[in-house]
């Protein structure tokens, strides 16, 4: 339950729906949830943004949007920097304020989609994430190593 839970908050961390002047949320779309990088293990979970744009889509043919939000790294790796609260708002708070601004017409050069560049500050975060990375899998295996 605790895995699910975290994937769901993950898969929609600071992304928010408008209220319209009678207090009503806009419609789901693509820019409501997060799509991440796919991988061997966790293959389509780069279509998440489809799924809530089209929910009665069949899974197979889920569509991929680039200008969705778009987490930094794949889906498992991102877990592992979830289970850190202090890092996952390091890497993730510049994103969704760089979407909020995106939103409000104001320039921010931080990535959030994969139609984005990465800026200085994103690259130096990337240096970060993969030092703590780096620390999270030599633990784990030092558990296994020095047993």
């Amino acid at each position: 339950m605790f895995s699910m839970e975290l994937v769901n908050y993950m898969e929609h961390y600071g992304l928010r729906r408008n209220k319209d002047e009678n207090g009503i949320y806009e419609s789901i779309t693509y820019m409501h949830s997060w799509n991440s990088m796919s991988s061997p293990v966790l293959f389509r979970v780069q279509r998440h943004s489809d799924h809530h744009a089209h929910a009665f889509r069949p899974y197979q043919i889920l569509r991929r949007f680039d200008r969705a939000p778009h987490q930094p790294f794949e889906q498992s790796v991102t877990f592992l920097i979830a289970l850190f609260p202090p890092m996952f708002f390091y890497i993730m708070d510049p994103r969704v304020k760089s979407i909020r601004d995106a939103q409000a017409g104001i320039y921010n050069p931080d990535a959030w989609s994969a139609e984005h560049p990465l800026s200085k500050a994103d690259q130096f975060r990337f240096k970060v994430a993969y030092a703590y990375l780096t620390v999270v899998f030599l633990g784990i295996t030092s558990l296994f190593y020095f047993k």
